[in-house]
């Protein structure tokens, strides 16, 4: 479903760039734009008769919302009001009383005597209103806090109930932030909303005095404040208006100063020397607001002194009114006394009712930006079914299609293929080719724009959303690193039934067992430095409590997102290694750029471009030319050949030693003509069946020990001997074998930079009825040529055995280029 745009950031491209620090200047800038100009008109389209209709709603809205946090709060605060109102007017009329009483004729103790009654009624009402005054302070400091929570609790819920994509629509989370200032905000209605309805219950009882007095005064009253009313509402506009087209600009100070401030990025502020450039940018966009605050703080104090230049004009006919009523004996001297106080507290009402008016309206446009809000997250609420899933026997993906909000061409399309419980799938591809769209897909996090996502033949839009994603366990590339502790970072407040058995064994799996065993506390510990008792770890130990997270998960589904990227090479290993036991229960999705780990996925698929442009096994896709064979040449050759076809060509074959005739093969073994080279069996040396190296060399990783490995001496070669021939002279004395057997050796080296075998040697053994050859993988040289058919399986090299029969021609034609 298509959603109107109603705002994002864009970069706006200035015709004159204005300078920064150390001479620098900037050409485009982030600024939020409010596509649909639906705010500013709101706001511009404020007058007095606006705030007129408007607050009735404004009041109801925080009356709402202060009944739904706390009802004995708000039901106090509004009976206070109404209380201290009818005192007002009470001391009022008391006033009058005092006034008559003291203005009739007869000596001055019965004038005294006869005002006594009014003047007790004065004290007694304002010391009761003085005491309701305390009451509604103390209730509205106790419910303000709690209404921004309670907004801000709502604000939450709302979030947390919208479909990922909504993160993606232009503007979401510009418009999540006014929604954050209105949610803060909130707690000023309390106050602005006694002070409006306090104003409210003043005028209602000067105003019942006023027309007891006499009827035109309070007419004339209104038309004094008037001029100021307009005033301040514009003052009020203006205000708000500077502050809404810098809202872009005050998102760029909060990141700025995130950038500059936060212990995440302090080294490379440093190490790049950007302080100077970054401060400058931030002055330079603090005087941009400056010089709009100042232009709206000079217009609205205009507005001010224009409205009070007015009102004053205005207040002074009221008093000449009054003047004029009593010397024509339209008003006695008591009510002319009266009139005064009653008009004084008109005034003073109705200034305090459009002061109050104007404040509530300004708070009530924030409101509106939550209000908003709330009701545009619901837009984007998820409305999914109810089927409560298992965990997935299979998932399958049928003409899929998939686009973000505005995006101008789809991030994935035709995509169709299914993942059964017990596989494992690696998607691999260049960056941006959609491989964690699709997984998100995968996981029911994103619903296809067409096609379908099945779990057992269930829409994901069917399924219960929570139920489903109880059933995922996800690693993704930027995993959360929650202020928690460990033990609470790994359940993530699901524990279970196992409780700490359980977090261990996942430990365990994931190397993070070394973690905790150095955290002061264990599980308990902090996972943050900040708080007390807390404790920070590196990358690589934030990545193995990641996957921590999603093998203590009992998931049907595990998607692995770059999972090993911070790790070393034995950490590394020991996730790779114990993959296969994860998928026996679960189906596994494996992201990764490192292709020597894709090995351990039953398929693979390539995508580009938001198209699988080819799918298979792993030496399926290594050995046919296509954008995997490219990939693995490119990551695994530093100084990368092309081919007459625009390939690379990653293949360099030497001879290692001279040629010893072997002994005649088993025709059985050797299917192919005889004088061509076979191979017709070998042995690998590389892993056991537990998975550890049975080979690595004392001087490569020298920090990677595992029991039963081989340590090779590494020493220098003897005269005459290449580094090659000394590796597999000294191969063939821990294997037992002699040197004369050397023939035998097919020796292959790799050194590339990335994967769990960086650094190391591998050998295998290769009986040929050939010359013996040595292929070097200087950066990795095709894998797929050599089998290592004694490897047990679900290893990170089974798939060896299947390719050297499926490559014979290609292996025998190499060491036929060696020989000539």
């Amino acid at each position: 479903m298509r959603r109107t745009r109603v705002g994002g950031y864009r970069r706006v491209r200035k015709e004159k760039p204005a300078s920064v620090a150390g001479g620098v200047t900037s050409g485009e800038e982030l600024q939020y734009v409010d596509r649909t100009g639906s705010r500013e008109r709101a706001a511009r389209q404020i007058r007095l008769v606006d705030m007129a209709r408007r607050l009735p709603q404004l009041v109801r809205r925080s009356v709402t919302l202060a009944w739904r946090t706390d009802r004995a709060a708000a039901l106090g605060l509004l009976v206070c009001q109404a209380a201290s109102g009818a005192l007002q007017a009470l001391g009022l009329l008391a006033v009058s009383g005092t006034i008559t009483a003291l203005l009739t004729g007869g000596d001055i103790y019965g004038r005294l005597l006869g005002a006594w009654p009014s003047v007790v009624l004065l004290a007694v009402a304002a010391g009761v209103r003085a005491a309701l005054g305390i009451v509604v302070v103390w209730l509205s400091s106790r419910l303000g806090p709690q209404m921004s929570r309670e907004a801000e609790l709502r604000l939450l819920q709302a979030v947390t109930e919208v479909e990922l994509t909504a993160y993606d629509a232009p503007g979401f989370t510009h418009r999540r932030e006014a929604a954050d200032r209105g949610a803060e905000i909130a707690q000023d209605l309390v106050g602005e909303g006694q002070d409006l309805i306090a104003s409210l219950a003043s005028l209602a009882a000067g105003a019942g005095v006023l027309t007891t007095l006499h009827p035109a005064l309070l007419p004339l009253l209104a038309l004094a404040s008037l001029p100021q009313a307009v005033a301040q509402v514009g003052a009020a506009r203006v205000r708000y208006l500077a502050r809404l087209r810098a809202g872009g600009d005050y998102r760029l100070l909060s990141i700025l100063r995130w950038h500059v401030c936060d212990r995440y990025a302090a080294d490379q502020v440093r190490a790049g020397t950007m302080a100077d450039f970054l401060i400058g940018r931030y002055r330079q966009i603090t005087e941009r607001i400056n010089r709009a605050d100042r232009r709206a703080a000079d217009t609205g104090a205009r507005m001010s002194a224009a409205g009070a230049v007015c009102g004053g004009l205005a207040s002074t006919a009221v008093w000449v009114a009054v003047v004029w009523l009593l010397a024509t004996g339209g008003m006695t001297v008591g009510h002319a006394g009266t009139a005064v106080f009653a008009l004084q507290t008109v005034g003073t009402a109705l200034r305090g009712l459009v002061a109050g008016g104007a404040r509530i309206m300004r708070t009530g446009l924030y409101m509106d930006d939550w209000s908003e809000f709330l009701a545009e997250a619901g837009g984007f609420r998820m409305r999914r079914g109810d089927v409560v899933p298992a965990a997935p026997q299979e998932i399958r993906i049928q003409d899929l299609v998939f686009r973000y909000e505005e995006a101008a061409q789809d991030a994935l399309r035709g995509v169709s293929f299914t993942l059964r419980r017990g596989e494992v799938i690696a998607l691999v591809g260049y960056n941006g080719s959609g491989k964690t769209t699709l997984a998100k897909l995968l996981s029911g996090l994103y619903l296809p724009t067409t096609g379908t996502v099945t779990w057992d033949g269930v829409p994901t839009g069917d399924l219960d959303p929570q139920a489903m994603w109880a059933q995922v366990a996800l690693v993704p590339q930027d995993y959360a690193r929650w202020p928690l502790t460990a033990r609470e970072n790994i359940t993530l407040g699901r524990p279970t039934e196992g409780g700490d058995d359980d977090v261990r064994d996942a430990c365990a799996r994931s190397g993070a067992d070394e973690v905790i065993a150095e955290l002061r506390a264990g599980l308990d510990t902090v996972l943050a430095r900040d708080w007390l008792g807390g404790q920070e770890l590196s990358g690589g130990q934030w990545q193995r409590i990641a996957l921590t997270r999603a093998f203590h998960r009992r998931a049907g589904l595990l998607v692995l997102d770059e999972p090993t990227s911070a790790l070393d090479p034995l950490g590394e290993h020991r996730i790779f290694a114990g993959l296969r036991e994860s998928a026996a229960t679960r189906a596994v999705v494996l992201i990764t750029h490192r292709l020597t780990n894709v090995a351990v996925a039953d398929r693979i698929l390539v995508l580009d471009k938001g198209r699988v442009v080819q799918h298979g096994t792993f030496p399926e896709l290594v050995a046919e030319p296509g954008m995997f064979r490219d990939l693995w040449a490119y990551q695994h050759t530093r100084e990368t050949h092309r081919n007459e076809a625009g390939g690379p060509i990653v293949t360099e074959v030497v001879p290692l030693a001279p040629a010893v005739p072997l002994a005649p093969v088993d025709p059985a073994d050797a299917p192919a003509p005889a004088d061509r080279p076979v191979v017709t069996g070998t042995a690998a040396l590389l892993v056991n069946d537990r998975g550890q190296y049975l080979l690595h060399l004392r001087d490569a990783h020298k920090e990677i020990h595992d029991p039963g490995t081989w340590s090779l001496p590494g020493g220098a070669p003897e005269p005459g001997e290449s580094a090659h021939e000394a590796i597999a002279r000294e191969l063939c004395e821990e294997a037992g074998l002699a040197v004369p057997d050397l023939a035998p050796f097919v020796l292959l080296r790799r050194s590339g930079p990335d994967g769990v075998l960086r650094g190391h040697i591998q050998v295998f053994l290769g009986h040929w009825n050939g010359d013996a050859v040595a292929l070097p993988l200087t950066e990795g040289v095709m894998l797929h040529w050599f089998d290592a058919g004694t490897l047990p399986r679900l290893t990170m090299c089974d798939w060896a055995a299947e390719a050297v029969r499926r490559h014979q021609d290609e292996l025998c034609g190499a060491v036929e280029g060696a020989r000539g």
